[in-house]
């Protein structure tokens, strides 16, 4: 296997558990009452919306 191809599994794999934390985190997110930890879990969730942004 060449070595570029290598890299674009790693970064697949690296993409779908990344969906994953962000169902997960929304999911925390959504189920948090309205307050300091709910607006915490709104930050977590959106770095993790968006880290895969290139």
């Amino acid at each position: 296997m060449d070595e570029d191809q290598k890299l674009i599994e790693l970064r697949n794999a690296a993409i779908d558990k990344l969906r994953g934390a962000e169902k997960a985190a929304y999911a925390y997110f959504c189920a948090c009452p309205v307050g300091k930890e709910r607006e915490r879990a709104a930050d977590v969730y959106e770095n993790i919306r968006t880290a895969a942004r290139v």
